[in-house]
């Protein structure tokens, strides 16, 4: 039977959003296919990290590593798509295991955490929880990171620039196609993908001026500037804080809460706000932009 997981975690207030339908080895109703980190609904870099290694430890306890050994296209014993850390922790994971797999990746490997801003803190929490495999995490920044994470690629069996367009049975194996009409098969896919690679967009009239971002890189080349953020979750609220010392910022949440926010930064936001050092206007939307107004 399989059942819906919403996985609650200690580092969030309210707990995370919906995951989707997902037995016990984190495969999902299409048989073989394994669903795990945010695509799963897991938020943190922690749970991404150890989910990486607790399907392929599922996958172990389903089967045996064949030990064919797979041309190009397979076929192999797991296909792993998406390199975040969930997808390259599953990676190390397999070739521990003597799994033969491949990770197909569209962009470049930890590309949410390329994107996060420049020398953001990042926390190995929830400190309760210990780290799985070989992937490292530790309290530090995101420099730190990638610098440690890119160290471990080289030993990898990695595609870049691989964008996947579809996953189906056929016969025994799954089939992965890909945008460039090349198919990947294999026994069991791991799919890992993050959901932080496209942001979200709003769909409102002047979200394309060149004022408005849906990113933000480095926080110190803005100063003195009136912003306003949209969202409710942790990239809103540090995107926030992390332009309160140089400008007057202003969030904007369409809820009346923030119960998506870790602990941490919904400390730091209640604390601003009692300050007088940000304004927060809940339940809002953006209806439009235009000549530098929201």
């Amino acid at each position: 039977m399989k059942i819906s997981l919403v996985r609650k975690d200690p580092q969030y207030v309210e707990g995370v959003e919906k995951s989707p339908r997902l037995d016990k080895h984190f495969q999902s109703d299409v048989r073989g296919l394994h669903v795990v980190g945010a695509a799963a609904g897991s938020p943190l870099l922690k749970t991404c990290i150890n989910q990486g290694v607790e399907v392929m430890r599922a996958i172990a306890r389903l089967e045996k590593p064949s030990g064919a050994v797979p041309g190009p296209d397979g076929p192999y014993d797991v296909v792993i798509v998406g390199a975040g850390p969930a997808g390259i922790s599953a990676a190390m994971e397999a070739a521990k295991r003597g799994f033969s797999y491949v990770v197909l990746e569209k962009l470049r490997p930890f590309d949410t955490v390329h994107n996060f801003p420049e020398g953001k803190h990042v926390y190995a929490e929830p400190a309760s929880m210990a780290v799985l495999g070989e992937l490292w995490l530790e309290d530090s920044t995101k420099e730190q990171l990638l610098e440690r994470w890119g160290a471990a690629l080289s030993k990898l069996r990695l595609v870049t620039g691989a964008e996947v367009k579809k996953i189906a049975r056929e016969g025994k194996h799954l089939s992965v196609e890909l945008s460039s009409g090349r198919t990947v098969k294999a026994k069991r896919v791991v799919l890992a993908i993050g959901r932080m690679g496209n942001p979200r967009r709003l769909g409102v009239e002047g979200e394309d001026l060149p004022w408005v971002s849906y990113r933000l890189l480095n926080p110190a080349k803005v100063s003195g500037k009136r912003v306003v953020v949209f969202g409710g979750g942790n990239s809103a609220a540090e995107a926030a804080l992390a332009l309160l010392d140089r400008n007057e910022v202003t969030l904007v949440h369409r809820g009346a809460d923030f119960p998506r926010l870790s602990k941490e930064n919904r400390a730091r936001l209640e604390k601003a706000e009692k300050e007088g050092r940000i304004r927060i206007v809940r339940q809002g939307r953006a209806r439009a932009f235009r000549d530098g107004k929201v």
